[in-house]
């Protein structure tokens, strides 16, 4: 019925209400008559389908047991085929299948021959287990199975006793040949003595026929005659030909239907009865009407005004009625909704198991104190999201009727939680996932408000009884400097050996209190790998030194006898003038003298050199001039351009200086000329040429060490800065990038480019400031 409607009829056709009771009870006077035909053949069919069923299931029953027994006698024959199982085995546990089925009368083992080995129970004596004609059954069972190489069961046969018999071989092989067969003798009539329930045989005469109809084995209770309603069903194997028959007992009708007819016109009675009460009350009944009409108007009036859906369910979840609102959120008629039972119309196909927990919760009465969320679908096919309150309908006769429940539309407000709730998501899986420890905490006493995983692992320490954290130190505390709002330093906790560096800043926290945000990276392994890398690099500078030194040893001696002999020779010549002329004037002797000084300054020049370049020390930062540091380097590298006829040309700024440390500086030049010499010399340069050029740019000063050599080839080029990589025999690969960590110490850069009219330039530029 429509939304806030009550259908209330009028007097008038109240009173022809009357004649509508009375109309039925007449044609239910009729058709009662035809009830009670319909009935007894309706009773008839309904027996009929409880005969089939039974008679159904009692033959799978019975067949599973029996495809049972002959799993067990396949797995039997596997084992003595295999020899695992012997005749002591064999006799325990065939004792335990005939304990486990008395329908099992023995179990033998029989040879290729067919002539029994070994036999349960042992005193079963074969000779008195059938008659002589049942030989043919048995041979014919037995050549089965060997034929086919599976189970085969035999035909029925008869024992002395005249009782009705079957058996099952299942075949021995022995080395992929026939060995024999296990047997298993069944009787029928214990088959269906043991096999059929209690309940089939009180309702059922139960008996094995075969194709003709001749009972061969039956069950059946004592006193009961079977009726004409019975059902067969084949029941091969076992056998061949055998079919299971059920015949129901005869039931009469007994005293019901005259007791029905009985009560039936009884209550005819009380229906006239009943017609003259209603006439009655009818009549009392429209004074309130009018009343009732205006209270229910007025209430309809008041839900349909509601924001909120209304909806109202009986006990079992049928919807009784719903307001305007509800209407409007699923865009369904009230008629549409009314009468409606789980699953609604308006529920999703995907949330089905969520919604049904939700009626099971509400008509057990556990609901949450906050509701429940429950996704609704529109008549458009548009989903969306209600947050809903049940409560119980409690009548007059404090009497629960039914639930009412209440609802309004969240789709927004859910759509806004969960995008808070995954930006918060991605916010702590991006924090937990950070190496460093991140932790947030009041400014006012620091209390901790927030922490990622690496901060709780390293920095939270758990006690038995609850957890705290230790005092992380502030900038503040250990002296560094004022409480600033971003810091970022290193720092040390009391008795660890450990070291953090900390960014800390100051931000507000969600509520709009002020806090700190503090970051703690652990550079422990940072510091140490630095450390390890500064005294590596300082011990590869002394060993890249004294292997130039060594490639320069005999050019040095050579370079180092022409000053000595120079000296000996201005010596000898001065010695010789006194000797000839005694009182030579001293000005005579000044100038050899003076050269004399001048060469041995220049050999102490070259061994202070040399003792500079190889001797180990911290670097040491000075002013030198450009010009002097390129002309040192060549007076060193001197012997090797001679040997190799190198002609060199040096190209310097005027006034160009620079704080440097001369000797780093002279290791860097010494390599890359060095380098430049070797490669013109393997390239087999006519005419090699060395060129050292150092120009001003800005506030920076580039130096470059060019040669006319081959250059180096693309494959060179990329990995000329990799470790360890060298393209000379006897090379360590180190030395470029000793060179490079040198520039960089000295806060400058180091590359390479190819020369256009063919060969290599090195070059780096330096601050001047």
């Amino acid at each position: 019925m429509p939304a806030g409607k009550r259908f209330f009829p009028r007097v008038e056709q109240a009173r022809w209400l009357l004649w509508l009771p009375a109309a039925v009870l007449i044609a239910f006077v009729l058709s009662l008559g035809g009830m009670f035909y319909v009935v007894f053949f309706d009773w008839q069919d309904e027996r009929r389908d409880s005969l089939i069923q039974d008679i159904l299931w009692l033959e799978q029953s019975m067949r599973s047991q029996l495809t049972e027994q002959q799993d067990w006698a396949v797995r039997t024959a596997s084992e003595v085929g295999e020899g695992t199982l012997d005749e002591d085995r064999f006799q325990a546990a065939s004792e335990l299948i005939l304990r486990e089925n008395p329908e099992i009368l023995s179990v033998e083992l029989l040879n290729a021959q067919g002539q029994v080995e070994a036999r349960a129970p042992s005193q079963f004596q074969a000779e008195h287990r059938r008659q002589p004609l049942a030989s043919f059954e048995e041979r014919d069972a037995f050549d089965v199975a060997r034929r086919q190489g599976q189970p085969a069961f035999s035909n029925v046969y008869y024992s002395l006793d005249k009782q009705a018999r079957v058996d099952l071989e299942a075949p021995v092989y022995r080395d992929h040949r026939f060995a024999g067969s296990v047997r298993l003798s069944y009787s029928l009539p214990g088959m269906l003595h043991h096999e059929v329930p209690w309940w089939i045989g009180q309702k059922y005469q139960i008996a094995i026929v075969d194709l003709g109809g001749k009972v061969i084995a039956a069950k059946f209770t004592v006193g009961e005659r079977p009726g004409s309603l019975w059902h067969e069903i084949d029941f091969t194997p076992p056998g061949n030909g055998l079919r299971l028959r059920a015949t129901a007992y005869h039931l009469g009708m007994g005293l019901a239907f005259p007791l029905l007819a009985g009560l039936m016109g009884l209550l005819l009675l009380l229906l006239g009865v009943s017609l003259w009460k209603i006439r009655q009350h009818i009549r009392r009944r429209h004074k309130v009407e009018s009343m009732l009409r205006e209270e229910m108007a007025l209430r309809a009036a008041m839900e349909d005004s509601m924001k909120n859906g209304l909806i109202v369910m009986d006990p079992r979840g049928t919807i009784v009625r719903v307001n305007r609102a509800f209407c409007e959120m699923t865009g369904r008629t009230a008629e549409a909704l009314t009468g409606q039972t789980p699953p609604y119309t308006f529920w999703p196909t995907e949330h089905l198991d969520e919604l049904h927990g939700f009626v099971s919760a509400t008509l057990a009465g556990d609901m949450p104190p906050h509701g429940f969320e429950l996704p609704f679908l529109r008549a458009d096919g548009e989903s969306f999201w209600v947050r809903l309150y049940a409560t119980p309908l409690i009548n007059h006769l404090n009497q629960q009727t039914g639930w009412l429940a209440s609802m309004y539309n969240i789709t927004e407000l859910k759509k806004k939680r969960e995008a808070i709730a995954q930006a918060h998501q991605r916010f702590r899986t991006v924090l937990n996932g950070l190496d460093a420890a991140v932790c947030v905490s009041r400014c006012e006493d620091r209390q901790l408000l927030f922490s990622n995983r690496a901060f709780e692992e390293n920095m939270v320490r758990a006690s038995e009884d609850a957890p705290f954290c230790v005092v992380l130190p502030w900038p503040d505390d250990e002296g560094i400097g004022p409480l600033a709002d971003v810091v970022d330093c290193d720092l040390q906790f009391n008795g660890s050996t450990r070291w953090y560096q900390l960014h800390r800043r100051r931000i507000e926290w969600v509520d709009g209190e002020p806090a700190w945000l503090g970051i703690y990276a652990d550079i422990t392994e940072a510091r140490a790998f630095a450390e390890r890398e500064r005294l590596q690099a300082e011990k590869l500078q002394t060993t890249a030194r004294l292997m130039t030194m060594g490639e320069l040893a005999s050019s040095l001696a050579h370079e180092l006898n022409q000053p000595l002999a120079a000296i000996a020779s201005y010596a000898a010549g001065c010695l010789n003038r006194i000797e000839q002329t005694p009182a030579l004037p001293a000005v005579q002797l000044a100038t050899p003298l003076d050269k004399i000084a001048r060469q041995a300054r220049r050999a102490g020049e070259i061994i202070h050199g040399i003792r500079a370049f190889v001797k180990k020390r911290e670097p040491k930062l000075a002013r030198l001039a450009v010009s002097e540091l390129l002309e040192h380097t060549l007076t060193l590298a001197g012997p090797m351009l001679s040997q190799h006829r190198v002609a060199f040309h040096i190209e310097c700024d005027d006034g160009l200086t620079l704080d440097a440390d001369r000797v780093l500086l002279e290791q860097v030049l010494l390599n890359l000329v060095n380098n430049a010499v070797e490669a013109m010399r393997d390239g087999k340069v006519a005419r090699p040429t060395l060129t050292l050029t150092a120009h001003r740019q800005g506030e920076r000063m580039r130096l470059s060490v060019s040669d006319n050599g081959p250059g180096l080839s693309p494959a060179v080029a990329e990995q000329l800065f990799t470790p360890f990589f060298t393209t000379k025999q006897e090379g360590m690969g180190i030395g470029l990038n000793i060179c490079r960590s040198i520039i960089e110490y000295h806060r400058g850069e180091f590359g390479h480019a190819p020369k256009p009219e063919g060969g290599c330039v090195f070059w780096l530029e330096l601050p001047l400031n």
